[in-house]
């Protein structure tokens, strides 16, 4: 009897657990699609004005002290990666090359055959250097910010997207716990049920 009552409680706590994550994801989801969260970047930059170019999901958002003045097509909506230079944004598709102006206009295009300039682009998406100063991206506990090699932080992840990122996180890793739970407690109810029956 104890063993059927301490079922249930496991049978609603594994429902009430799944529909919480459902609930999380289904949110971050949401709110990563509209594109009011972004949890990861495709690279970082910096004009001679030391303007931030910061890639996201479609877009080149461009900062300035930490107030965004404008965005930037990516020319693509699948992964991409880009760097300046001479003041001018060059962004490599994979399949496709862009040199645009700082505000987007495409100036040139040419085919990246062999995706050699994406491939190069995409290894140094992380560090990027200005007037003799390396930025570099980190990470703190996850959560991405862009710092000067003097320490100072031009760009820090926002909050919401940071916890966007850590409740899909802890969802996936709590999903993966309650499906080993679950199999673990369904393989004992079965033994259990097999040497009542024997």
């Amino acid at each position: 009897m104890d063993g059927e009552k301490k079922m249930k409680r496991l049978s609603l706590f594994s429902i009430v657990s799944l529909f919480i994550i459902f609930f999380v994801m289904l949110i971050s989801i949401s709110l990563i699609g509209s594109g009011t969260v972004v949890t990861s970047y495709e690279g970082f930059a910096l004009d001679s004005n030391e303007n931030l170019y910061l890639g996201e999901y479609g877009k080149i958002n461009v900062y300035k002290e930490g107030s965004l003045l404008y965005s930037v097509d990516a020319h693509t909506s699948r992964a991409y990666a880009f760097t300046i230079q001479n003041d001018e944004i060059l962004i490599s598709t994979a399949e496709t090359v862009y040199i645009t102006d700082l505000n987007g206009n495409v100036i040139n295009s040419y085919k990246d055959t062999d995706t050699s300039l994406f491939n190069e682009l995409k290894s140094n998406k992380d560090s990027f250097s200005l007037n003799g100063s390396t930025y570099k991206m980190q990470k703190n506990f996850g959560r991405s910010r862009i710092v000067k090699d003097d320490g100072k932080v031009i760009y820090q992840m926002p909050l919401l997207d940071y916890i966007v990122k850590i409740g899909i996180l802890i969802s996936m890793l709590w999903l993966a716990v309650l499906a080993i739970y679950l199999v673990i407690s369904f393989r004992k109810k079965a033994e259990h049920n097999k040497s009542q029956k024997g």
